[in-house]
């Protein structure tokens, strides 16, 4: 069958990805064949209190949405993660959880009028923590031929992306006691302003470790530096 000759094309494709950078590259190329114009791994873990924690560990979604979603703790509070908590099917959703502040960055809307269905897929990593692929967009569900096609090609990209992660793990940069401090209280969503009351430093030197921190994690931002911080392991 011609379906199945392209995804072992693209499975073969997959299983020679050398890169982070290749493994993104490709989760957007397989949520375009499926008119997905998102994609995003999401971690998923019990914290304190059995509250779920979620960290979105790479993404396409833009910086400001991310961090609008941050803001109003909308992942940590969506009943679509807590069902993939102790779930190993897959699921689809209609629309997003959308942040409901009147004061919402512009642009936002605009970015979530593009999605109109989500698809989850759940997955354990080699350490057996909870992971979700997920593809959103402006498109209808999948029929049940492509909906396992694109199952099958997430799994294969999740696979390689956990085994890459490990590679990283080996290979990332070393931050100083202080710089892991900014970043892990940057994770929890504070500002260079709190961080430096928290640890009882002066702003400009938080701005300062932030700036070294993206450097040394080839980031552009910290929202990206957060991001490889959990996906490599520097922080939880």
């Amino acid at each position: 069958m011609y379906w199945v000759a392209e995804l072992q094309k693209h499975l073969d494709a997959i299983s020679g990805l050398q890169t982070s950078d290749e493994v993104d590259h490709y989760l957007s190329k397989v949520g375009s064949l499926f008119g997905f114009d998102f994609y995003s791994i999401v971690s998923l873990a019990l914290g304190v209190e059995t509250r779920l924690t979620c960290a979105i560990l790479t993404s396409n979604w833009p910086g400001e949405l991310i961090a609008s979603y941050e803001q109003h703790n909308i992942r940590h509070s969506s009943p679509v993660f807590s069902a993939l908590q102790n779930s190993a099917v897959p699921l689809m959703a209609l629309a997003t959880e959308a942040p409901a502040d009147p004061d919402a960055k512009p642009g936002i809307p605009g970015e979530l009028d593009k999605v109109r269905t989500s698809v989850f897929f759940p997955f354990l990593d080699p350490e057996d923590k909870r992971h979700v692929v997920a593809f959103h967009g402006n498109t209808e569900f999948p029929e049940h031929e492509a909906l396992l096609e694109l199952h099958r090609l997430a799994a294969g990209l999740f696979e390689k992306f956990c085994s890459l992660r490990v590679r990283e793990e080996n290979d990332s940069p070393v931050l100083s006691a202080r710089e892991l401090e900014c970043l892990r209280w940057t994770a929890a969503g504070k500002t260079s302003h709190e961080i430096a009351l928290i640890l009882s430093i002066s702003e400009h030197t938080v701005n300062h470790y932030m700036s070294s921190i993206c450097q040394k994690l080839d980031t552009v931002n910290r929202i990206q530096a957060v991001a490889r911080a959990i996906r490599t392991g520097l922080i939880a």
